[in-house]
């Protein structure tokens, strides 16, 4: 596995300084949050000149963007939000191929209605299933035009919330184009902690040849029973055993840092190595 991080980690600072520091980080590998380059995770059009003189730095800098964030509400509320965000996906599927990055990372999103990261009951219900595959169809349909992979993640507050969850996504599908991103932060509710090896193991057979794209951070109980996720190696995940796991499974792919500031991401990726080479 080699580490790489967000680039919008590096938000308060422009992205050509952003590069710079995730090199500085020892890092090569990062994913491209278009926020960093033009102040839109989803723009409305292409500036090629732009994106090409940042992968033009990115190369020169020795860094690769293995992935780019693509996280707009696929099951929002509001249908034209829906099909607004479908609509500006193409210009993220024209972004990746102009930069040659392989995959585009997936929100499958939340029916509420202030914001895609937070869990809504509605989440479970057959019609937000039914939205999730009719947009998702659509999405294969770019990623084919575009010669891309789609990265999901399960994510607690999403449709796709669990492993189980998201192994039934991937088999309404069957496709090459539709893979996991898996965090295993996310696997965790606050009442699993104790069960933290079992929950890794279920998490990681289920998706386990699936999965393409790793994410590092870490999670923390507060006293009040609230789960907040914090910097890798600052929690309570299992982090020898959680990359054991996906090493063991066959997994070998890209290890991104993110939940973090910019200021943590050396110390974050120093034990992350510190895991992989023990």
């Amino acid at each position: 596995m080699e580490i790489g991080v967000f680039s919008n980690v590096y938000s308060a600072c422009t992205i050509e300084d952003g590069l710079s520091r995730i090199r500085e980080a020892g890092l090569t590998l990062a994913q491209l949050n278009l926020c960093s380059v033009c102040g839109e995770l989803m723009p409305a059009a292409l500036d090629e000149a732009r994106l090409t003189a940042v992968g033009q730095r990115a190369q020169a800098q020795g860094i690769h963007f293995v992935s780019l964030a693509g996280t707009f509400n696929l099951i929002a509320p509001d249908p034209d939000q829906r099909r607004e965000g479908l609509r500006r996906f193409e210009v993220l599927c024209q972004a990746a191929a102009l930069l040659g990055i392989p995959t585009i990372l997936l929100c499958t999103g939340s029916r509420n209605p202030q914001s895609q990261w937070q869990w809504h009951p509605d989440n479970a219900s057959p019609a937000a299933w039914n939205d999730l595959l009719k947009g998702t169809e659509r999405l294969l349909a770019l990623a084919e035009r575009y010669d891309l992979v789609l990265g999901v993640e399960p994510e607690p507050s999403n449709v796709v919330s669990d492993p189980r969850r998201a192994r039934a996504y991937l088999d309404e599908f069957r496709s090459d184009r539709l893979k996991i991103v898996l965090d295993g932060a996310n696997l965790f509710r606050p009442a699993q902690v104790s069960d933290m090896r079992q929950v890794l193991d279920e998490g990681i057979s289920l998706l386990a040849r699936d999965i393409i794209q790793a994410h590092a951070k870490d999670f923390l109980v507060d006293a009040d029973g609230t789960l907040r996720y914090v910097a890798a190696g600052k929690g309570l995940l299992d982090y020898p055993y959680y990359l054991a796991a996906l090493h063991a499974c066959g997994f070998s792919g890209p290890l991104l840092l993110h939940g973090l500031n910019a200021d943590e991401v050396a110390d974050s990726a120093r034990f992350l190595r510190g895991v992989l080479h023990a």
